[in-house]
């Protein structure tokens, strides 16, 4: 008989996205509950598992739900309740911590298996004081948590008194057999940048990826080398600001958005790339970031400390200073104008993901983690 995940999640994006499909892979029966305000993305839904969207039952709840709203709450426990009692889980799988989390503590089933996503645990509990004691309940109820980097699991033990050996760590990891150097076909939207060097980042337009400062640090780079090109891959609340200030700094031959890329079509984007960069002002084991050194990519980050396990300066890229614009310039100068450190880097990325982030070897440590909860 299968084991039977029931998952929850109020994201249900690319990373929920991964989980399940490898959960279906490796013959789960997977019940998925969504507290997204609106509906699954097409693109997201998995084949052979059944979903449970909340926003059906409670569109009106659900639209208006700000913040702390003990009405959004306690609808939203009896819902997933009721779930529980019809499908009857081996295992009830479920984060972001203050909101799924906290529903998941809530209902009292078990084993319960709590996974942070990072922000919630770094970030959110420091904004608002409901928010910490929101974490702190879903943290105290859970039977194991699983994260994917040690800061978080510090925190974790640090704030929380939470027991360590109850806390497994691993990188959710990405597919090596896709992202990989050996994508040689040239996207239609990079032909005309062929024999340029391009400056590529995957990460969404909302204000914890501050892309504004990889845009502000553009025209400093152009001074010293204008066949430098620089492609944003990604979209959110921001775009139209970052569109603008684009035209502002009057650089817009220099630069291309592309809104959306599916994530099968996504290595092809990267291997046609020269240097990743990143100016998040916080993350987890950062997706975006192993998929493209799996690509073959250095990597320009920020110097927070997710970013410090996975890149190391001068081997495999650089850290720069958070919310400098002139830091990233001068680094992505750096290394371009190094062409035997910038070779060497290439191959050292390639090293690091098949390493650190192989999916299919990370996910096995998922699996082991519900087996010592069915024990």
């Amino acid at each position: 008989m299968l084991m039977k995940i029931c998952y929850v999640s109020n994201n249900f994006e690319i990373h929920d996205y991964r989980f399940l499909v490898k959960l279906i892979e490796n013959n789960y029966d997977v019940h998925a509950v969504s507290f997204r305000k609106n509906k699954i993305p097409d693109k997201y839904f998995v084949d052979k598992i059944k979903y449970y969207e909340y926003y059906k039952i409670h569109t009106f709840l659900t639209k208006r739900y700000k913040g702390l709203n003990p009405f959004w709450y306690y609808n939203a426990l009896k819902f997933l309740k009721r779930i529980i009692i019809e499908i009857k889980p081996d295992i009830l799988h479920g984060g972001y911590t203050s909101i799924s989390g906290f529903i998941c503590a809530l209902s009292g089933s078990h084993p319960f298996l709590l996974m942070p996503w990072g922000s919630d645990i770094l970030i959110d509990p420091k904004r608002f004081f409901g928010n910490k004691l929101l974490t702190s309940y879903s943290i105290r109820n859970s039977d194991l948590i699983t994260c994917d980097i040690t800061i978080v699991k510090d925190e974790i033990v640090d704030k929380y008194d939470y027991d360590p050996d109850k806390i497994i760590v691993f990188p959710w990891g990405i597919d090596l057999n896709k992202f990989n150097p050996q994508n040689n076909e040239t996207p239609d939207e990079l032909i005309e940048w062929k024999n340029n060097t391009i400056i590529i980042c995957t990460r969404q337009h909302r204000k914890i990826y501050a892309n504004e400062y990889i845009i502000e640090a553009i025209p400093n780079i152009l001074k010293e080398n204008n066949s430098i090109r620089f492609l944003f891959i990604g979209s959110g609340p921001l775009t139209e600001k970052y569109l603008k200030k684009v035209n502002k700094l009057k650089i817009e031959e220099y630069v291309k958005f592309i809104p959306w890329i599916d994530n099968e079509k996504l290595p092809l984007y990267l291997s046609n790339s020269d240097i990743n960069v990143s100016a998040s002002l916080s993350d987890g084991s950062s997706l975006c970031l192993m998929e493209a050194l799996a690509c073959g990519l250095p990597s320009i980050v920020s110097d927070i400390k997710s970013n410090r396990i996975w890149i190391k300066n001068g081997y495999n890229g650089y850290l720069c200073k958070v919310k400098n614009s002139r830091d990233i310039s001068e680094k992505i100068l750096c290394l371009i104008n190094n062409k035997k450190k910038f070779s060497k880097m290439k191959t050292k990325a390639i090293n690091t993901s098949k390493k650190e982030a192989d999916w299919n070897k990370n996910f096995s440590k998922l699996e082991k983690t519900y087996q010592i909860l069915l024990k």
